[in-house]
């Protein structure tokens, strides 16, 4: 049987052999053999874990058998063994254990003893292997005793010793007879060497693991207990740990290849090595007399034994014997023992180049000759991959490789130059310089980077040179919303720190620049550039702009910058020749620069400095939202009580805080009223003594407070403790005129519900948004005006009045996520980053369609979004971002049957059944590089499966609702019908309603899609209010954006030239309509019955109608004139009809925009409507045209009457289609939507994507049985 399994085995069929040795214990299962040969198949297979619990049966059975050797007391004087015993220690083991007692093959052994020879042999226990401890020794009286001590005292429960003696004299071996009653098994006779009686000891060890300590070393009491925990936890074959020489620590980081050059600081004494390890790995090298350990790590690791290393110092190493190299001789044997174990590795170095890498450990000097060897044998990559980490370990962990504070030798580019030839970690690179080791400043620009964004859009660096001044605020808070909000990945780099704890930030990278020697910070922003590879840079102020690409340019990085500019950046412009120059000339002439501004006040200064304006974007400023939550409450002030007045702001010239309290002093000769003011000053205290000193000159240091800085984290509601915010910014007096570019303490003190004084320097004015009870604005650098502006404020009841709604309406103006959005566009924008934009639309002309093509136009001409329109329509094929997509079936009879006017009522607009036809899998290969999905009518095209797919598809999808038909059940108006608003049964529009379609439809529809991942747009808020009564859909986000038209096209031609061109009369009234009788939405019955009575409202004669559109049996029920025009094709020649018409009438009764109504408009011409979609956004009554309340007919001939006869309105419409209606401004909303929903992190799409069925059968089955009949199939 045995001979059987063992044939198995070496055929390599494992598991055969396996069930044979199960079925063999089944029958035998006393006998150890079997549990020997199971536990060698189990190593084979890759189970250690089982082998180790076999190998430990097998010992226990075999310990338990008389017939295997093992049974029975052994008498101490028995004679040694000459050959092998018959039974293994292990399984199939060559090495390890294969002796009970060592064979005396040199006949002069001096003693052998131990618990071994008393028949007290030790086994592995059940959670407790056995570990055997060889400790080799050599007339070493002074230290076994402590060794041996370390051994005894270990807290594990499970230490075989062994001594491994060679010959020593008396006093020794007095020790070790000394400590039998503790030691398992010693022998003392000569031998050839410290190897040679370490590989004595292996094949004595009977142990699971095996360590070897040599006499002079000692471990800690917890040493086995650890790596054995470690080894059983990962299944180790090999554990290390951290020791200490001397008294300091030496730290490992494990093997590497470069253990094949030197030993990493793995010392072997601090191995727990499993018996499978050394029987893989085999014996230590006889032939070396001191570099046989550092042969064996080397065979072990190109054997692939994983090294576990415990970080943690568990040996005492004592270095002594040949290791420690005291004499000349002993390091001459060093040398040449290294360059055999080179040579025999690299066959391709000769003694000289061996001797030189060998050497490097001791002197750094021979790096630069190291290097030209490795570069000389670049092509053998794995020595250069080991020559790479020998050094790494040199520049880490070698005393003689730290360069001092001022690199007296030079050594440093040498280490950068070897750094990046090798590509060796720069943090390994131990330099004394400015605030710590370069390598610290390294590690810590490393662990930051660690805290990357796993899907970052873009990676932005910050710089700024004091990260964060208390005045700046501002900066951080923006850092902290971009970080938090949106999918940007934020860096700052700083030179100087403060307020650190109050401002904490994980990514913020300190490198003080002016600190550190030039090759110093220069390799550090290399690193760090290299390193983060950002794609772009902010700087906040453009100062720090120029101070940053000062620094970058040289070091040839060049990458695109934003400047952020907020006051005094602008201002020096005119006071900095250089810095003037450098944005002058080189900022501004690339294409990769911008600059940001707080207000339109700090834009039109950079525009006098010479930027364009095309290169500046408005990105206002915005506050923290603890300002609005901690209010102060609406509670006048106590007349008994001095009335607490706030201002902020650093003492600084422009800042005006002189004004104000000369202000003060004024108020006290004035008012008997009580007045205290306090001054935050944010630690600017350039005037701090003046001001101090003319608090005093006027007598109000009782009045008069002076706060260096505020936490609001701490201090939430510092600002509700006063009655009035004053700020009494001017101008500087040095010529440039600084001053207020914003104002942010006093949005914060609006915010806090206080009323705010200001005067009209800079920005301020901008931020307050004009007088009112609870802002008054005065003019700069005027004490008076102040004073007078608190005295009014006072007698004002109403100026502490909650201020709520005026908060509100400016925090509107300044909100933190319209400030990310314009930021956003302009990161993008700067990238060279558009947003990719899927449109889809069944059609792009008419109505709908050519809306989507409209909007599609204006976004490739915009700079943000590259769109794709995706469309079954040829008529825009071949123009700029247009994809055709054939409809699969448009033309096949059953699916032309499905959508026929004939299955609705007549007079009904069109009902959609929405088969699918279009698979998932390749909708999605189209909108694969997508950014975001934009659906527009896409009825008769993309199915709601198609729908439900791309809201589950990652991405962020925006329905632009042009009709009715995505929140109801097919149909795309509702004729007064509510059902939409629950579940569309019993649908009044179909003749057959096809198993009650409609509802199953709209069941489909709300539980397939993913609504939190859906936004909707509204072309009126007319038709956002409808969405918001929409079941499922009403917890969407929507969003109101009108329609656009080409201004430039629909253009006022004037009347008389149109009517001549139409051949119209030049002197009588014309009311154009273009009527429709497909719909009794659009209200052709209304405006016949309107016209009709409309000329009993008029004198004189009666108007003409001009028929737009071709003749249908409603222009028949018209009693006034007519003129018919026919369909125009032609956007120029429609602008001629409009221009022609005194009026447009429009008579829908359901709309969700009107594009007649925006494009009569932009020509000139009013128009009259009912209240429905965007006609009463754009036709404002008496301004430009009027409506009236859906179907009464009277007040629509009446406001038909009211136009003919009020002064004419053409210059009104035009001002309202320019500011309202370009492509510009739809495509600049859509622009701002997609950057938000692309760029914040809070999108609801930025999650795994899910997979949708092709075809829901709820309406499948429905559908394709209707498609058969209605065919004829």
């Amino acid at each position: 049987m045995i001979q059987e399994i063992n044939r198995l085995i070496a055929c390599g069929d494992h598991t055969a052999a396996l069930e044979l040795t199960e079925n063999a214990i089944a029958k035998h299962d006393k006998f150890f053999i079997y549990y020997e040969k199971k536990s060698e198949i189990m190593r084979l297979l890759g189970r250690q874990r089982e082998s180790d619990r076999f190998h430990d049966k097998a010992t226990k059975l075999r310990m338990a058998d008389p017939a295997s050797g093992n049974g029975g007391p052994r008498p101490h004087a028995a004679q040694p063994a000459t050959t092998p015993p018959v039974h293994p220690a292990g399984p199939k083991s060559t090495f390890c254990g294969i002796h009970d007692r060592c064979p005396d093959t040199t006949r002069r052994r001096k003693a052998e003893g131990g618990l071994r020879l008393q028949g007290k042999a030790r086994s592995c226990a059940t959670g407790s292997p056995l570990v055997s401890i060889i400790t080799v020794v050599y007339n070493n009286a002074v230290s076994l005793e402590r060794c041996l001590a370390s051994v005894f005292s270990q807290d594990y429960p499970n230490v075989e010793s062994i001594v491994i003696d060679g010959g020593s004299d008396e006093p020794t071996l007095k020790i070790i007879r000394e400590n039998a009653h503790r030691i398992d098994y010693f022998v003392s006779e000569p031998d050839l060497g410290i190897y040679p009686a370490m590989n004595k000891g292996i094949r004595l060890a009977r142990g699971r693991y095996i360590c070897l300590l040599n006499s002079d070393d000692q471990y800690d009491p917890a040493f086995v207990s650890k790596t054995v925990a470690l080894a059983m936890e990962r299944g180790s074959l090999l554990v290390s740990t951290d020791y200490i020489h001397g008294e300091k620590p030496v730290k490992s980081r494990g093997a590497n290849p470069g253990i094949l050059l030197g030993h990493l600081n793995l010392n072997h004494g601090t191995f727990l090595a499993h018996r499978n390890c050394y029987d893989l790995v085999g014996p230590y090298p006889e032939n070396y007399t001191i570099m046989g350990d550092a042969m064996w790590m080397r065979g072990a690791f190109l054997k692939n034994i994983p090294f576990d290393h415990l970080s943690e110092p568990l040996l005492v190493f004592s270095e002594g014997g040949l290791s420690s190299g005291s004499s000349g001789a002993t390091r001459d044997l060093f040398i040449t023992e290294a360059i055999r174990g080179y040579l025999s590795q690299y066959d391709f170095l000769d003694e000289e180049k061996a001797k030189e890498i060998y050497l490097l450990r001791f002197n750094p000097n021979r790096i630069n000759a190291v290097l030209t060897i490795a570069n000389r044998h670049r092509d053998q990559t794995s020595f250069t991959e080991a020559l790479s980490c020998y050094m790494e370990y040199c520049f880490r962990d070698r005393e003689n490789f730290i360069i001092p504070d001022k690199d007296p030798r030079g050594f440093f580019p040498i280490y950068l130059t070897a750094c990046k030839q090798l590509g060796i970690p720069l943090d390994a690179i131990r330099h004394r310089a400015g605030h710590g080791c370069f390598s610290e400043h390294v590690s810590r620009i490393n662990r930051a980077l660690e805290k990357r964004k796993k899907t970052a859009l873009r990676t932005i660096l910050h710089f700024v040179t004091v990260f964060s001044a208390p005045s700046e605020t501002f900066i951080y808070d923006l850092v902290l919303r971009l970080e938090n909000q949106t999918r940007f990945d934020n860096f700052v780099l700083f030179e100087h720190e403060k307020l650190a704890t109050e401002r904490p930030y994980a990514k913020a990278i300190h490198i003080p620049w002016k600190d550190l020697r030039a090759p110093v910070r220069n390799a550090l922003y290399e690193h760090l550039f290299a390193s983060l590879a950002p794609d772009l840079v902010i700087g906040h102020f453009a100062l720090n702009t120029w101070k940053l690409a000062q620094r970058i340019g040289p070091l040839g990085i060049n990458i695109p910058l934003l400047s952020m500019t907020h006051g005094i950046d602008v201002f020096s412009l005119g006071q900095d020749k250089d810095y003037h120059d450098y944005i002058s000339r080189d900022y501004i002439s690339r294409h990769d620069t911008r600059f940001t501004t707080v207000s339109g006040y700090l834009r039109d200064k950079l525009i006098s400095f010479g930027v364009p304006r095309e290169k500046i974007d408005l990105v206002h400023n915005s506050i923290h939202p603890r300002f609005r939550s901690h209010r102060r409450e609406a509670v006048a002030p106590s007349p008994q009580k001095p009335l607490q007045i706030l201002a902020v702001g650093r003492l600084i010239e422009w800042k005006g805080h002189k004004h104000l309290i000369e202000a003060l002093s004024l108020l006290k000769g004035r008012s008997p009223a009580k007045f205290e003011l306090t001054i935050v000053y944010a630690n600017g205290a350039d005037l701090l003594q003046e001001i101090s000193d003319q608090i005093a000159a006027l007598d109000l240091l009782e009045e008069v407070n002076l706060i260096p800085f505020v936490n609001f984290e701490d201090d939430p509601d510092f600002y509700s403790r006063f009655h009035l915010f004053v700020h009494p910014s001017t101008h500087s007096s040095d010529g440039q005129k600084r001053t207020e570019t914003f104002g942010m303490s006093v949005l914060e003190a609006i915010a806090a519900g206080l009323p705010v004084i200001a005067t009209d320097a800079g920005g301020v004015p901008e931020v307050i948004g004009g007088c009112n009870q609870f802002a008054r604005i005065v003019p700069h650098g005027d004490s008076n005006a102040l004073a007078e502006a608190i005295l009014a404020a006072v007698a004002d009841p109403s100026t502490f009045d909650d201020n709520g709604g005026y908060a509100d309406s400016r925090l509107a103006c300044f909100d933190e996520k319209e400030q990310l959005v314009s930021l956003s566009e302009s990161i993008l924008r700067i990238t060279r980053r558009k947003i990719e934009a899927a449109l889809f639309s069944t059609s792009t002309s008419q109505g709908a369609g050519y809306a989507a093509y409209r909007l599609h136009r204006g976004l490739v001409l915009g700079p943000v979004v590259n769109p794709t329109l995706h469309t079954t329509s040829l008529r825009h094929r071949g123009q700029t971002g247009v994809r055709y997509i054939p409809h699969p079936t448009m033309k096949a009879a059953g699916w032309k049957s499905l959508q026929a006017p004939s299955n609705s009522w007549p007079n009904l607009t069109i009902f959609t059944v929405d088969q699918p036809v279009i698979l998932n899998s390749r909708l999605k290969s189209w909108i694969e590089d997508s950014d975001v999905i934009n659906l527009h009518w896409t009825a008769r095209f993309l199915s709601i499966e198609n729908i439900a797919s791309l809201t589950h598809s990652g991405k962020p999808v925006v329905l632009t609702v042009r009709d009715m038909h995505p929140i109801a059940g097919g149909c795309h108006y509702f004729h007064g019908c509510d059902g939409w608003t629950k579940e569309c049964d019993d649908c009044p529009q179909l003749v057959d309603d096809m198993d009650n379609l409609p509802a199953r439809t709209l069941k489909a529809k709300r539980r397939s899609y993913n609504f939190k991942n859906l936004t909707l747009v509204a072309l009126s808020n007319h038709t956002a209010e409808i969405l918001r009564r929409a079941p499922e859909f009403r917890d969407c986000r929507i969003e109101v954006i009108s329609n656009s038209i080409e201004t430039e096209v629909f253009v006022p031609r004037g009347k008389a030239l149109s009517r001549e061109r139409l051949k119209l009369p030049l002197n009588r009234k014309i009311i154009a309509y273009a009527p429709s009788f497909s719909s009794e939405v659009k209200g052709f019955r209304e405006a016949s019955e309107a016209l009709a009575r409309l000329q009993a409202m008029l004198p004189g004669e009666a108007p003409l109608v001009l028929l737009i559109g071709r003749e249908t049996p409603a222009t028949k029920k018209i009693s006034l004139d007519t003129h018919i025009l026919g369909y125009i094709h032609d956007t120029e020649e429609l602008s001629y009809a409009y221009s022609a018409a005194d009026v447009v009438i429009v008579p829908s009764l359901e709309e969700t925009f009107s594009n007649t109504t925006a494009e009569s408009i932009s020509c000139g011409t009013p128009v009259v409507g009912f209240r429905t979609g965007a006609i009463p956004d754009m036709a404002i009554n008496g301004v430009t045209g009027y409506t009236c309340e859906l179907g009464d007919v009277e007040g629509f001939a009446s406001a038909i009457a009211k136009v003919l006869t009020a002064p004419d309105m053409s210059k009104n419409c035009r001002d309202y289609a320019e500011k309202h209606l370009p492509l510009h401004r739809q495509a600049r909303n859509y622009e701002r939507l997609f950057t938000e929903l692309v760029a914040f992190a809070s999108n609801p799409a930025q999650t795994e994507a899910s997979e949708i069925t092709e075809s829901f059968p709820e309406i499948s089955a429905t559908i394709y049985q209707k498609t058969r009949n209605l065919s004829g199939k």
